[in-house]
């Protein structure tokens, strides 16, 4: 029997308590997003506040649930994991019978690929290994703090990654991206991303503190429509939308 995405991330959410402390760590950016954006990690939260778009993304480990919250809108989009896979392996699918050319200009073939170190590097005053990731026209340089440790469990962050990649466009180029980033020693403190028609975001950390985060930062806030976006995706495809 198949088993759920969802159940599969409280399985593997299930020894949380022996991982590591929280942590919360502020980021400068460059390229489409200039400003500050700040992510919090627990053992079963994953909250990123982006303050140029004013949109909060949180991720829910235990109910295998992702929200994007947008405060101009007061409205909340809630994304199941099982909801965002199974549309997304339709999006997916049609995306590949597309012509070459179009393809290469969302991110070329998934299987061309490769992970390299390239150097080392300091970040926020903490010591980084530098890696460059290639994906068909993707191109990623990540500097990594490798004695930093998120607190979700790897299998559950692995799992969040291949997600991440699949609502990052649907392309299998996305999700190898994503999936090979999770596998980084440590937590990125820099990353410089080239995709194309995107072009280049920079996000580097300019402060990184360890210690327990308040339960409020991770609830939803109150007030705010929400809409089942993934329940509603996947509808739309069954329906061949």
């Amino acid at each position: 029997m198949k088993v759920s995405m969802r159940l599969a991330a409280v399985l593997l959410c299930s020894a949380l308590s022996m991982l590591a402390g929280d942590l919360t760590i502020v980021f400068r950016n460059s390229g489409k997003l200039e400003g500050t954006s700040t992510q919090y990690y627990s053992p079963a939260f994953h909250r990123h506040n982006t303050e140029a778009t004013k949109t909060d993304q949180l991720t829910d480990f235990r109910a295998g649930v992702m929200y994007t919250i947008k405060h101009k809108d007061r409205k909340i989009e809630k994304m199941s994991f099982d909801d965002l896979v199974a549309a997304f392996e339709g999006l997916q699918a049609s995306m590949e019978k597309m012509p070459a050319f179009l393809k290469n200009a969302m991110g070329g073939d998934a299987d061309t690929f490769s992970v390299d170190p390239i150097g080392k590097d300091t970040v926020a005053g903490r010591k980084c290994t530098v890696t460059r990731i290639l994906v068909g026209k993707l191109e990623m340089e990540v500097a990594s703090d490798p004695t930093l440790q998120i607190p979700t469990s790897p299998e559950a962050w692995a799992q969040y990654a291949k997600v991440r990649g699949l609502a990052s466009g649907g392309m299998a180029s996305f999700k190898r991206l994503y999936e090979e980033l999770s596998k980084l020693k440590g937590v990125p403190l820099r990353t410089k991303s080239r995709f194309p028609i995107v072009g280049e975001i920079t996000a580097e950390a300019i402060e990184v503190k360890e210690g327990p985060i308040a339960a409020s930062v991770f609830a939803l806030p109150e007030g705010y429509k929400v809409e089942d976006t993934g329940k509603k995706m996947r509808e739309q495809m069954a329906k061949g939308r």
